[in-house]
């Protein structure tokens, strides 16, 4: 996976799933070596043997540094 701010391949920081009645989820952490940008890959794997499917990216927000946004 790369970096969508500095375009560099992240390191995969740890995976775990859920599962409900209907579907599996499995969410991948992935992090930025960089920027320390974060990413989550969510993954659905429905039940009855359909295919795979990606939700989404959740992107997780940066912290900022001090007295950045200070008034």
């Amino acid at each position: 996976m790369l970096c969508s701010q500095c375009h560099v391949t992240m390191t995969k920081e740890q995976t775990y799933d859920y599962s409900a009645d209907v579907e599996q989820f499995l969410v991948t952490s992935w992090r930025c070596g960089r920027c320390e940008g974060q990413i989550e890959e969510i993954v659905s794997h429905p039940s009855e043997g359909r295919a795979p499917r990606r939700i989404r990216y959740a992107v997780r927000p940066w912290s900022e540094p001090a007295g950045v946004g200070a008034a």
